[in-house]
Formats: C-alpha cells, structure tokens, sequence
C-alpha cells in the first residue's frame, strides 16, 4: 500500500488536475495484490484513488476532482521454456468525477497483450476507450506492435495505431519506430 501527498502537474500536460496555489495539494493512494496461481502463472490486483484541485474547465462540476483506478494484470511464463514463451495480459478501468453533487462521471479503459513467441520477439495489441472531459464524445484506439530485443539492453519495435474520435468519426492513423537502449555502467558487470 503506498501514499502520496503533492502538488499536481503542470496544467498544460494535465486535463483534469490544476493548482492554482501551493496549498492546493493532490492526494494519491494504491494498494494492490499479488496472487500466485500456479508455478508459471500469477495474478496482480490493485486499486488506485486520486484527488486534487480541478482543472478550471471542470470546475462547474466542482471545486476538486477525483479519479478510482481499478487494475488486474495476469503473467505467464513458461518455467522449462521461459526465455522462449510468455505472456503479459492487463485490464485497467478508470472513473473521474468532480466533487459537486450530481457530478458527472467519466469512463475509460484499456486492455493489452504482450505474448513472448520466440527468444527475442515479441507480439502485442491493445485496445482502449475513453470519455473525453472537455466534450460529450468518446475517443477509442487499437494497436499492434511487433517487439525484437537483440539484447538485454536494447529493444526496437514498429507500433502501428488507429484512433477514432466519436464527435467527427474520423479514424488518424499512425505508425511508430520504437528504439530503447541503455548506456552506461550496468550493475551486473565491473565495466
């Protein structure tokens, strides 16, 4: 279980929390679960909660708003073949409501995959839909990515994306080339 106490971001990443003096603080908190299932299978639960000082935008639905994360994130791995075959499944949901009575709620969710079909690949998809705060509409996504990891400290991978927004029903389309690595000491090794 942990706690955090501080100030929210700044406004221009963030939607949904604003601070409009130091004293306006956002309150965090997230506990969750480790459940082993079998010897190559285990499950993860938990619950987040957080509130703080309103967007302006949002505020005629009160002063504060407050966000419920509930997640569940289930891992297999193969224990004889486990550098060959693995899995990775996450479901999260999220529900924002000002602190005014009467409120509206807002929904989203998301849910992915990542299946470990080879040494060093890797397939993944995922899926999410969200109520948008500032309209009426929602915005859903889909997403493939194939993942090749040459080593343990690189990963390159080709993410394709389709977002469609409710409001005007236009799907945008996009196509990424992902390349991660790490330079530097690595701890497990004097060099």
């Amino acid at each position: 279980m942990t706690a955090n106490l501080g100030t929210p971001l700044d406004s221009s990443n963030d939607p949904l929390f604003q601070s409009t003096s130091r004293s306006d603080l956002l309150t965090l908190g997230r506990t969750s679960m480790f459940v082993p299932l079998r010897e190559s299978t285990d499950l993860n639960l938990g619950v987040s909660y957080a509130n703080a000082a309103a967007n302006p935008a949002l505020r005629s639905e009160g002063n504060r708003a407050q966000v419920g994360v509930a997640d569940v994130t289930l891992r297999w791995k193969n224990p004889r073949r486990s550098i060959y075959r693995s899995l990775v499944a996450q479901v999260e949901t999220m529900d924002e409501r000002g602190s005014a009575a009467g409120a509206k709620d807002r929904f989203g969710w998301f849910g992915y995959a990542l299946w470990q079909f080879a040494r060093q690949w890797k397939l993944g998809a995922r899926y999410d839909w969200t109520e948008l705060p500032d309209s009426p509409s929602h915005q859903s996504g889909v997403l493939a990515l194939v993942q090749y990891q040459p080593s343990e400290f690189s990963t390159l991978s080709v993410q394709a994306r389709r977002v469609r927004d409710s409001a005007d029903s236009l799907d945008r389309d996009s196509a990424y080339f992902k390349w991660t690595f790490n330079i530097g000491p690595h701890g497990a090794h004097p060099y």
